[in-house]
């Protein structure tokens, strides 16, 4: 299971938005330049949430295997699947092919992103400052 806090910036109509501070560690990382800083996500909000309270959120290991499954393999296979479609024609076609293979590979992540991917719940509330 994977753990992060955060703190709710806003609740409106049952879902939270939790902003999650950068990691102590990702200072010593080479690619820190490249994230984008602090991160938003929304989740569902219990009744008892207010915004301003610290909370640690968790998401399964088995989501996360999911997620990395379908945002790399499944446009890589369209991708290659569009060019070979159309490789018999020349390679200009094949370019195109996967062209559109990537296309069809980005809309139907978009499409099973919402459906399959879990987000993550809240697991406990802590006051702020306090790692657990």
């Amino acid at each position: 299971m994977i753990e992060r806090q955060g703190r709710v910036e806003t609740i409106v109509d049952g879902v939270a938005v939790i902003r999650i501070e950068k990691q102590p560690a990702c200072n010593a990382c080479g690619a820190r330049s490249l994230c984008g800083g602090d991160t938003s996500i929304r989740v569902h909000a219990p009744p008892h949430l207010r915004v301003g309270d610290c909370v640690t959120l968790a998401l399964s290991a088995h989501s996360l295997m999911r997620g990395v499954f379908y945002a790399y393999l499944l446009p890589a296979t369209t991708t290659l699947l569009g060019a070979l479609s159309c490789a018999g024609y020349g390679d200009t076609c094949a370019a195109i092919g996967a062209f559109f293979g990537l296309c069809l590979g980005v809309i139907g992540l978009r499409i099973l992103g919402r459906r399959a991917m879990k987000a993550p719940s809240i697991l406990r509330f802590h006051s702020c400052g306090e790692s657990r």
